[in-house]
C-alpha cells in the first residue's frame, strides 16, 4: 500500500515495504507534477482547519405607514434593476446609516424622498430573517398631498387599507395598476391581524 503526505513543494509517498517477517515504511519524495499538484490540494483541504463561512449581516431598514383617515401613503418605486421591489408600491423609508437608530433612519429618508418633516412617529413592529430587519413605524400624515416634494421614485398615492387587498394600486401618474411591495403586503397582513384581534 502506498499514502500520500504533502509538502509545498513536493509529495512524500510512503511505501509499505517487507522483508521476510519484517516489514517498514519507505519514503520517496517526488517533485509536484500536474497529478500530484491535484493530490496535494486535495490533501491540504482535507487537513487543513478552515473558519466557518460568516453569513453577512442582515440589512436595517426603517419604514412607515404614514396614515390619513385610514389611507395610506405609498411610494411607486423606479423601474430600475436592481434596486429592491422595482416597480411596486411600498412604503417611505429605506436603509440605517452607520450610528443611525431606526428613528433617526425614518425621519432622514421621509426627508430626502418627500421633504416631509413628523411631530411624531410610533414604533410598530419589527420583522426579522437572515437577510433583513424591517424597523415599521406608524405616523399621521398631516400635510397636504400637493405639499409633498417626490424626491424618489415614480408617483405618490392615498390608498384605502382594505382596497389593498388585491395586492396592487392604480398609479395616477402612470394610468395603470401595479403590484404592491413585499414590505407592504406585510403591513397590510400585520394590520389586518391587528384588526381581527380588535374585534
Amino acid at each position: 500500500p502506498t499514502k500520500a503526505v504533502a509538502s509545498t513543494r513536493s509529495v512524500n509517498r510512503l511505501h509499505q515495504c517487507r522483508v521476510g517477517p519484517t516489514s517498514f515504511w519507505g519514503i520517496e519524495e517526488l517533485p509536484l507534477g500536474p497529478t500530484d499538484q491535484n493530490v496535494f490540494t486535495c490533501i491540504r483541504g482535507m487537513t487543513r482547519t478552515e473558519s466557518p463561512t460568516q453569513c453577512p449581516a442582515p440589512v436595517e431598514v426603517a419604514l412607515a405607514v404614514l396614515e390619513r383617515e385610514g389611507l395610506w401613503l405609498l411610494q411607486l418605486r423606479d423601474d430600475i434593476a436592481g434596486i429592491v421591489a422595482p416597480g411596486c408600491w411600498g412604503l417611505f423609508g429605506g436603509h440605517l446609516e452607520p450610528g443611525e437608530s431606526p428613528e433617526e433612519a425614518l425621519r432622514r429618508e421621509l426627508w430626502e424622498e418627500i421633504r416631509l418633516q413628523l411631530d411624531a412617529v410610533e414604533p410598530w413592529y419589527v420583522s426579522r430573517s437572515p437577510e433583513k430587519i424591517r424597523h415599521v413605524f406608524r405616523a399621521e400624515l398631516q400635510t397636504p398631498l400637493h405639499a409633498l416634494e417626490l424626491m424618489e421614485g415614480q408617483d405618490l398615492a392615498l390608498f384605502p387599507a382594505n382596497a389593498l387587498a388585491s395586492g396592487q394600486g392604480f398609479s395616477p401618474a402612470l394610468q395603470q395598476f401595479r403590484p404592491l411591495a413585499e414590505s407592504t403586503l406585510e403591513a397590510l397582513r400585520r394590520h389586518q391581524a391587528d384588526c381581527s384581534t380588535m374585534r
